[in-house]
């Protein structure tokens, strides 16, 4: 066969291929909206405004991403008719920014400015001024998000509090950052009267232009933080200012800028006088310290602090630095320079953690296994098991979670012990040992923590295909908790259609009692068909 025939050929089949994938994308979108409809519709009948408005929003997303925006902005109108209804000025407020942060979400940003503008309206007539200088602070940083700089600004200059109100400025300076308007940054920044906030916004500046590569403006930035700085009063803002200036100029390249600017900072916190925040300060550099990978130097530090207990939290900073650096023998030594109990336990949690990481699990389990705390030892073991899951060692993660258990059910404290539980058992479900998930979580006590085991355990079944063990689980579930299992249902829905079983999701969806039930599980429903790549789905009349 000629060349140019089987290319045509090749061509022809892959245009068929493409065409065929388009008609089965356009047929899972068509269905999605039409479950959609259906849910507002059932949203539409619940009576607590609060929760309408959310579900509003969670369809609006899910609307966003079945390619509907007009539909997405429908809904939102709906949403922000519903606020209307609500007299209390701070209900009102918090949920006309939550539908313009949705709007945002779903690209709308003209309308997420035009709520934002009657979130400011109702802001304004709030009487007492702290609660109205709080509530324009967040609505200047949200204007600032949706781009509307100028009506950001405008509502900065609203806000009567210099905190509140330079606050607000330095969310806007970064914003502008962001975006690259070194004019109006600079600007912007030198209207911020309060000292402190100033250096904290020239700081966040050096990290939007560090992020976008220019690295030359993010030194010079840091230096007029540091500038900045020297007006700071209080010595223990002082060192907080300098000790994260340090890291970022370490950060940006320039490590003997770094560490002079540490050193400064560690005289001052060596001089100031209330020994809790000497401790603070002294701490803050230690991590700084660590950050900087300047072990010497903190262990140096760390000798020269008098009180055992500060000195052992200093060590213990190093020795974080130290194991996330893959310097495991290092660690160890500085650890062993740790005389306090409860703080060298911690240090090794960090060992055993960075040698998981690591993939030296032999080398982990050696540590966490012979920490003497039980919780301790739990915590030390569920490194080991995440690392063993990244790692794709399903057979390990089941050993490691059955000494889990072994090490919880032995913990003294009641609402620890269940703490620990409800994570072994969740683990178990993910993991697909259903069976021993199940029996972990008739050993919890609480309520609470015995309903979100069971929630992820329903999960997991509908996840891997087990509808009659799904149900089972979801009727136990009940029994404990009658309420609030709205976003379980949607889980368990967008399960069943992720794996082709439309029709047994949107059953589950109409048996549900509540309408907020019933909405959630066809939300859930319609993103289970949306993250379909291949299915083949018979349109329903």
């Amino acid at each position: 066969m000629p060349r140019v025939f089987f290319f045509a050929i090749v061509l022809f089949v892959a245009t068929i291929t493409g065409l065929a994938r388009a008609e089965e994308e356009a047929l899972r979108i068509s269905e999605a909206r039409k479950i959609l409809k259906k849910a507002i519709e059932t949203a539409d009948t619940i009576q607590d405004v609060t929760a309408k408005v959310i579900l509003f929003g969670d369809i609006a997303r899910v609307q966003s991403k079945a390619k509907d925006s007009t539909a997405a902005a429908t809904t939102l109108q709906h949403a922000l008719l519903s606020v209307t209804k609500l007299k209390d000025i701070s209900d009102k407020i918090h949920l006309l920014e939550y539908i313009a942060g949705v709007q945002l979400v779903t690209g709308d940003y003209s309308a997420s400015a035009a709520t934002l503008q009657q979130c400011l309206h109702v802001a304004l007539a709030i009487q007492r001024p702290e609660a109205r200088d709080f509530e324009l602070r967040t609505i200047a940083k949200d204007q600032a998000t949706a781009k509307d700089i100028v009506g950001a600004l405008k509502t900065a200059a609203a806000i009567q509090n210099p905190f509140s109100n330079a606050s607000a400025l330095r969310e806007i300076a970064v914003v502008q950052a962001r975006a690259r308007d070194d004019q109006g940054t600079l600007k912007t920044c030198t209207a911020i009267q309060d000292i402190a906030l100033k250096t904290y916004a020239l700081l966040d500046i050096a990290a939007a232009q560090r992020e976008a590569g220019d690295w030359p403006s993010a030194l010079k930035t840091l230096q007029q933080a540091f500038q900045a700085g020297t007006g700071i009063k209080k010595d223990s803002d002082k060192v907080d200012a300098w000790r994260k200036i340090a890291i970022a100029q370490a950060k940006a390249g320039d490590r003997r800028a770094a560490i002079t600017t540490l050193r400064q900072a560690l005289l001052i916190a060596a001089r100031i006088e209330d020994a809790n925040k000497r401790e603070v300060a002294l701490l803050g550099v230690a991590q700084a310290q660590g950050e900087m990978r300047d072990i010497d130097g903190g262990i140096n530090t760390a000798a020269s602090i008098p009180d055992h207990s500060i000195r052992a939290k200093y060590l213990n900073k190093i020795v974080t630095a130290q194991a996330e650096a893959g310097d495991i023998q290092g660690a160890l030594r500085t650890a062993n320079l740790i005389t306090n109990d409860f703080t060298k336990t911690d240090a090794l949690l960090v060992i055993a953690k960075a040698q998981a990481e690591a993939g030296d699990i032999r080398g982990a389990l050696l540590i966490a296994t012979a920490i003497k705390d039980a919780f301790m030892r739990v915590v030390a073991l569920y490194d080991v098991v995440v690392a063993q899951g990244r790692a794709g060692d399903g057979a390990g993660v089941l050993i490691t979670l059955r000494q889990i258990f072994q090490s919880a059910v032995v913990i003294d404290d009641k609402h620890t012990k269940d703490v620990a539980l409800k994570k072994v058992s969740q683990d178990f479900a993910t993991s697909g040992d259903i069976q021993l998930a199940l029996e972990v979580t008739a050993a919890i006590t609480s309520s609470s923590y015995k309903a979100e085991a069971l929630r992820a355990i329903a999960k997991a079944q509908a996840k891997a295909g087990d509808d009659a063990g799904t149900r089972a689980t979801f009727h136990q579930l009940l029994k404990v908790a009658a309420s609030k299992n709205a976003e379980i249902l949607r889980e368990i829905t967008a399960a069943q259609a992720r794996r082709g079983d439309l029709k047994g999701a949107i059953r589950w969806s109409v048996s549900q009692t509540t309408p907020s039930e019933s909405a959630y599980a066809l939300l859930g429903a319609a993103e289970g068909i949306l993250a379909i790549n291949e299915v083949k789905i018979e349109p329903r009349p």
